[in-house]
């Protein structure tokens, strides 16, 4: 029988079942030191450095015309949601604004580096990029994580 929203399972601890807007169930174990366990059982940590060694992540650093880091900034962000993220592979994408009133990056990770050349393949691609140059020159860098600290837990890669 349950009791106060806990369930009482053979060599298992009782847990309370949390449903999430983002369409995750996750079980909240209640004994000492509390971990957060997704449905198919692997840890958050677990999930992250299983992905770390398989993601590839690409930095766009832009300088802004002046006057213009804001409107880079939208620019990034809407195609980041109307165009990158709907994208197969695309994983996360971050715009970040820096303090100088310049320069704006673009973080996102990808399954493999052959779905970031798809989409640098696809046509609309041309027609979002013209946009960016008119309001920034920048660089673009590819790579691999070997080191991430997320909510406080750390994952490394050897290099």
């Amino acid at each position: 029988m349950s009791r106060g929203g806990a369930s009482a399972r053979p060599n298992s601890l009782p847990a309370k079942i949390f449903v999430l807007p983002f369409r995750f169930r996750f079980r909240l174990r209640l004994e000492g030191r509390n971990r957060w366990e997704s449905r198919d059982g692997l840890r958050h940590q677990d999930k992250r450095s299983q992905a770390m060694s398989t993601t590839v992540t690409l930095i766009n650093i832009f300088t802004a015309k002046p006057g213009k880091q804001q409107e880079l900034a939208k620019t990034l962000a809407e195609g980041t949601r109307n165009f990158f993220s709907k994208q197969p592979g695309s994983l996360s994408s971050s715009v970040v604004v820096g303090g100088d009133g310049s320069k704006v990056a673009n973080i996102s990770q990808w399954r493999s580096a052959e779905d970031i050349a798809a989409f640098r393949s696809d046509p609309r691609f041309a027609g979002y990029m013209k946009s960016i140059v008119e309001l920034a020159a920048g660089e673009s860098m590819m790579g691999r994580t070997t080191y991430s600290h997320t909510g406080g837990v750390e994952n490394q890669e050897d290099a």
